[in-house]
């Protein structure tokens, strides 16, 4: 299967506060161990930083018709949340079949109740940055329809798109 790992363009990544870029670097390269670890399972994968590939959000749809990816694994950055998942809802929309992950330590960590608050209609799952042997767990979950309840350190829709 083809998994599109995506770290969403913000503008952060062209700040001048070290701090800021030294976060955005973090990410992309938690990402890119996220799809390292996803490689080695036998899965086909792609990482677009649309900071360094300077893609908008027409330039990252380019990226995906010409990859086809059966699913994808956004990271977000808290400050970003809801743009972000706008910007997820607009790739889900065009792309129903596919299955969405989200790569999100603040949404991993809040209260369940306090998931209601965002816009998470397109997203079958939610992990933290850290647990890089999950990838592969989560994805064969959701491309071989077994349940993905029996995987530990992580939020996931029940049958009745309850957060769990």
């Amino acid at each position: 299967m083809r998994v599109l790992f995506v770290k969403l363009n913000n503008g952060t990544s062209r700040s001048e506060d070290f701090l800021i870029r030294l976060k955005e670097m973090q990410s992309v390269t938690n990402l890119a161990c996220l799809a390292q670890t996803t490689s080695q399972e036998h899965h086909s994968v792609r990482v677009a930083d649309c900071d360094i590939e300077c893609l908008d959000d027409t330039g990252l749809m380019d990226v995906i018709a010409e990859y086809k990816p059966h699913a994808f694994v956004f990271h977000i950055e808290d400050a970003f949340i809801k743009e972000d998942l706008k910007r997820i809802a607009l790739v889900k929309a065009k792309y129903e079949g596919a299955h969405i992950v989200i790569v999100s330590n603040y949404l991993y960590h809040i209260n369940i109740s306090d998931l209601a608050n965002y816009d998470l209609e397109a997203v079958e799952a939610i992990i933290r940055e850290e647990p890089s042997d999950l990838m592969p767990k989560i994805l064969d979950a959701l491309f071989d329809n077994y349940s993905i309840t029996k995987i530990s350190n992580l939020r996931y829709k029940d049958a009745d798109k309850n957060w769990r």
